[in-house]
């Protein structure tokens, strides 16, 4: 079973400023393919926004991205194409919530990109690691990352706000709940992971 972990980060303003989260758009797209219980493969892509390609001060401390970076990145609609073709047949894609996944539909939706096919892929198996993590452990406040790799003991790998290291650092906190255990080869993952919260 071939398993997709994916991020993203997007624009971002502090409190101050006129624009809010619904102006956000993405500007990296990080993912790793886990598979066997390792990871085999990673994809990494920063995005030009099209509305607001000129970051916020805020937004570029938060996530370490420079805007020479974002200027000389893919448009998304081509980062998109080049993440669908990556995730290939994979069985299950996973994110922490549900933000990354609708800001993807958004992005295409919003901006007239042609890509059913991570629509598809997205609407059929995407699994909320989040969910997950919070009805086994009966959490009643949102936990970030962070906070359910505290729960475990664990640290965090690489920089927080890097699309790609909260990628890597979700798998550990899929290998921590034993949850490639419950999925083994079935099909039905999505049931067999709930029926065992």
């Amino acid at each position: 079973m071939e398993l997709i972990f994916f991020d993203l980060e997007c624009t971002c303003w502090d409190k101050n400023e006129f624009l809010s989260r619904e102006d956000s758009e993405i500007i990296e797209i990080g993912a790793v393919k886990f598979k066997n219980g390792d990871i085999i493969e990673k994809f990494h892509s920063y995005v030009k926004p099209y509305y607001h390609p000129m970051l916020s001060e805020f937004c570029s401390n938060l996530t370490n991205i420079k805007q020479s970076v974002i200027l000389n990145s893919d448009e998304i609609g081509i980062a998109l194409n080049r993440f669908d073709l990556w995730i290939g047949d994979a069985d299950l894609l996973i994110s922490w919530g549900e933000y990354d996944k609708n800001m993807i539909v958004k992005e295409i939706r919003n901006k007239n990109i042609k890509n059913d096919s991570i629509i598809e892929k997205l609407q059929k198996k995407h699994f909320n690691l989040k969910n997950v993590f919070m009805e086994r452990y009966n959490k009643k406040h949102s936990a970030g990352l962070s906070k359910a790799l505290n729960f475990f003991n664990l640290k965090f790998q690489g920089k927080q706000h890097s699309a790609l290291d909260d990628s890597i650092n979700m798998v550990q906190i899929f290998n921590a709940m034993k949850l490639n255990d419950i999925i083994g080869e079935e099909n039905d993952y999505k049931n067999k992971i709930t029926d065992r919260i």
